[in-house]
């Protein structure tokens, strides 16, 4: 290694040391502007309002989820600890509960006991429940908010024709007279 902080790639080459770090955040935040085009879009304006509206629902999810896997990362854990290498930590084993509730499945830890097999697979059908329950919820708010959103924008569309027709009949009435 030459000294220099290839982490940050050419940034690291002018400004060695921390003060790349500004830079690299600037650089990320140049992204975040693409949030601003959000108001153009009507799907994203929809999910937002939607997100907004269950809070209480992701709240719910969240909570849950985090119970499941300090619980399931645990019971993990302690069954197959002694035995697998791969389990000999909570967190270690927290994070194979993260993979197996998520259903990306790396595979880099698998239990190897039937008990812990077994935990596995109570692992994988309670996350179906907590993540379909909270989830029928929010999808039916983003259709009604879909729905809504629609009829508002409608309902604007036709206020807009109706004062076109008035001023062009306005108009057809003073050239007539």
């Amino acid at each position: 290694s030459s000294g220099i902080n290839a982490e940050y790639g050419y940034i690291g080459l002018i400004f060695p040391g921390g003060i790349a770090h500004i830079f690299v955040i600037l650089r990320v935040l140049r992204v975040v502007r693409v949030l601003r085009l959000a108001r153009h879009s009507d799907g994203i304006k929809i999910i937002f309002l939607a997100l907004s509206t269950s809070v209480s629902e992701l709240f719910f999810l969240v909570f849950f989820w985090s119970i499941a896997i300090i619980f399931f990362g645990s019971l993990i854990h302690y069954s197959e600890g002694s035995e697998n290498v791969e389990f000999d930590s909570i967190p270690r084993s927290a994070w194979w509960v993260v993979v197996t509730m998520s259903s990306v499945g790396y595979g880099d830890c698998v239990p190897r006991t039937t008990i812990g097999k077994l935990i596995g697979s109570l692992c994988i059908m309670s996350c179906m429940l907590v993540l379909a329950l909270p989830m029928t919820v929010i999808i039916s708010k983003v259709t009604r908010t879909y729905h809504a959103y629609i009829q508002r924008e409608n309902r604007i569309e036709l206020r807009r024709q109706m004062r076109e027709g008035k001023e062009h009949d306005q108009l057809e009435e003073d050239t007539a007279v």
